[in-house]
């Protein structure tokens, strides 16, 4: 059980030390809007200010032909090493359009002298809801500019933005090392867990590589685990934008644990549902929080969530292999 304790200790250490206001200090912030001279307009979208709410404003779009929106361009101060994004957004009616990222947005587009220019989403939903946005992403290396960019993606309805501001961040002196110990305790759990699977299962490394995979992929930098898939989906010949597929991700992530379920219990002498459904739920949960700290990752409830997903399939096949599950599916015959 020690192996517990020390994940869990990683675990909250990782939320307290990427709490914006603990691991960032502000360098510069700007509170853009669509009245300001340098904004740009993208297929003249119609805007009006909000009288109910000082310094609001509303997008609406009647039809789904283009993007309308707007958009703003800001350079990188010397020394900022995150951006973040604050805002609260109201959508009503918005209605999707055939592909699934056509629907109302903000996000980020980070542009590189070098480096083909990156968009990452900050906000994206159809519908009608409101949601408060606060989002950091870490900047690029060698970015030069940052694109603000709010927008209906062909999408139809409306949408509106109170208290939009983006800040240029940089670490607090002496996070660096913060992190690198937050970093040995995951070491320290994650060897501790290791030991735990090698002792109490057969065929011990069978169960040691599945996690050891799952942890890799999911330690692996952004920009790292973009290029590998990239990679693997050009050699059998698939569109590069499979890589994006929202489908693609649900699947690697229940395959993955799936296969670490499986592993693990069908090497466990006592074997025990609750004991390896409690164990790999943790992992799932290490694996998720642990992106907090890894360069263009972020910890998704939703990933988390499909990771348990595919345990609970894992586990059930299992179940149904071994005997009591077939005795139980031969009871349900008679």
């Amino acid at each position: 059980m020690n192996h517990w304790f020390r994940l869990a200790l990683a675990l909250v250490l990782t939320v307290f030390v990427t709490q914006h206001g603990v691991r960032y200090e502000v360098l510069s912030q700007f509170s853009p809007s669509p009245w300001v001279a340098d904004v740009r307009l993208h297929s003249q979208p119609t805007l009006s200010a909000l009288d109910s709410a000082p310094g609001g404003w509303r997008l609406e779009a009647t039809d789904q032909k283009a993007h309308r929106g707007v958009s703003w361009q800001f350079a990188v101060p010397h020394g900022a090493q995150a951006v973040r994004v604050q805002a609260r957004v109201d959508i009503a009616d918005v209605v999707q359009g055939p592909k699934r990222w056509e629907r109302a947005s903000v996000a980020l587009r980070q542009v590189a002298a070098q480096a083909k220019p990156r968009e990452r989403s900050v906000f994206g939903e159809a519908g009608t809801l409101n949601r408060q946005v606060d989002e950091v992403h870490l900047l690029l290396p060698g970015a030069e500019s940052v694109q603000l960019l709010v927008r209906l993606l062909r999408a139809s309805g409306s949408m509106e933005v109170h208290g939009l501001q983006l800040s240029f961040l940089t670490e607090r002196s002496g996070m660096g090392w913060a992190v690198v110990g937050v970093w040995l305790v995951w070491v320290w759990g994650f060897a501790g867990l290791g030991w735990a699977w090698l002792h109490g299962v057969q065929n011990r490394w069978l169960p040691v590589v599945g996690a050891a995979l799952v942890l890799s992929a999911v330690t692996l930098p952004g920009a790292g685990r973009d290029a590998l898939a990239q990679w693997l989906v050009a050699g059998p010949g698939f569109s590069s934008a499979l890589v994006f597929h929202p489908m693609v991700n649900v699947v690697v992530h229940g395959l993955m644990f799936g296969l670490a379920a499986v592993l693990l219990a069908l090497n466990r002498p006592d074997w025990s549902l609750p004991r390896c459904l409690a164990e790999l739920a943790l992992l799932a949960a290490c694996s998720e929080v642990v992106q907090k700290l890894v360069p263009g990752r972020s910890a998704e409830w939703f990933d988390f969530r499909v990771d348990l997903a595919g345990v609970a399939l894992g586990l059930l096949l299992v179940w149904v292999w071994r005997d009591g599950g077939r005795s139980w599916l031969r009871r349900r015959r008679l």
